[in-house]
């Protein structure tokens, strides 16, 4: 067998494996995905009825770099337009694509907010580490590195911005994470940022789990959230 090269317009045997068909003529023959088919022909004796494949060698493809590249705009003031103070420390982005990924960006930043004239932006309520683990999540579609401790607070900030997807991965972390000994604390964090979702995880694990969170210290803390302890004990009557 031999190929064909359209530049050079000259045929060079190819290097075949395998049981490797004699010559003919009149044959059939088929590409179909990655193969040559051929069936039969003349060899200038008889009829031939035979059956071969040849597969051609794989495309060597670059592995994608896409999300390392798109990892690296974040806090990138090269390619920044829009300036965010967060905890008194400066971080950059891009407008466009912040607009294009997140609702409430878009409405703020191009919308009729007092935001959308200003270079320098003041995020309150979201600590540093996580306005850059949402930006990670808007450059990238993921966060790396999501701990429990840092999901918990990336939730809160997902409900905040609208980003459903974003609060699903959150939620599937803390669900994995949830002991009797921090889910006190996860679920009064929850009533202060008025994360609904986050209320209702922590709420089924301590119904649950009651008798053992009932032993914690951390139980005790309830006393100063009356409202909480309430609730509690409001859903541990209710029938499910």
């Amino acid at each position: 067998m031999h190929e064909y090269d359209l530049e050079t317009q000259t045929w060079t045997p190819m290097l075949l494996e395998g049981d490797v068909p004699s010559g003919r003529s009149s044959l059939v023959a088929q590409v179909h995905r990655n193969s040559l088919y051929i069936f039969g022909g003349y060899n200038g004796k008889e009829v031939l009825n035979d059956f071969y494949e040849y597969r051609f060698q794989h495309l060597s493809i670059a592995p994608s770099a896409f999300l390392s590249e798109m990892r690296s705009l974040v806090n990138n003031q090269m390619f920044s337009d829009v300036t965010f103070i967060v905890d008194g420390i400066p971080i950059y982005a891009t407008r466009a694509h912040l607009a294009a990924r997140c609702e409430h960006f878009r409405a703020m930043l191009y919308g009729e907010m007092r935001e959308a004239s200003s270079e320098e932006i003041v995020i309150h309520d979201i600590r540093h580490d996580t306005f850059l683990k949402l930006l990670e999540y808007l450059y990238t579609d993921q966060v790396e590195d999501l701990t429990a401790e840092s999901a918990t607070p990336l939730l809160i900030a997902a409900e905040q911005y609208l980003l459903e997807r974003l609060k699903g991965i959150c939620e599937g972390i803390i669900r994995q994470s949830i002991t009797v000994e921090n889910v006190i604390g996860i679920f009064m964090a929850a009533h202060r940022h008025n994360a609904l979702r986050l209320r209702e995880i922590v709420l089924e694990y301590i119904l649950a789990n009651l008798e053992d969170v009932k032993r914690t210290r951390h139980f005790q803390e309830l006393k100063d959230e009356p409202e909480l302890l309430m609730e509690i004990i409001m859903r541990q009557q209710t029938p499910t």
